[in-house]
């Protein structure tokens, strides 16, 4: 099997796919609650649709007029708008993360010959 890497990556970029990562780092960073930051989030998420813009089209200085009572550091909104960055922070079992995802393959092709050999 094949992959256009590069068609795959800008299509990660599209249709607001890392908006839950700005709600993450507003609460884990920026010290805003969970309800606060998802709120931030959405607003954002509204805006920048309304503004028929992907959100890595939407200069830092547009993302912190549009946050209440918040400045985004530069790196943080590159790594908000970053695919591979909010893959590689869900290092959750079952998240997307690359070294869970093979682990979880390891693990499963093991199961898989174990019971292949008692039938």
């Amino acid at each position: 099997m094949e992959f256009n890497r590069e068609r795959a990556f800008q299509q990660a970029r599209e249709n607001m796919i890392t908006i839950t990562e700005l709600a993450d780092v507003l609460t884990r960073d920026y010290g805003l609650s969970f309800r606060k930051a998802h709120r931030q989030a959405s607003i954002i998420a509204k805006k920048a649709d309304t503004a028929g813009k992907e959100l890595y089209e939407i200069s830092l200085e547009k993302i912190n007029d549009w946050l209440e009572g918040v400045q985004l550091k530069k790196e943080d909104w590159q790594q908000i708008i970053d695919p591979a960055c909010f893959v590689e922070r869900r290092r959750v079992s079952g998240g997307p993360n690359q070294d869970l995802v093979k682990e979880m393959i390891r693990s499963r092709k093991g199961d898989f010959s174990r019971k292949s050999d008692r039938v």
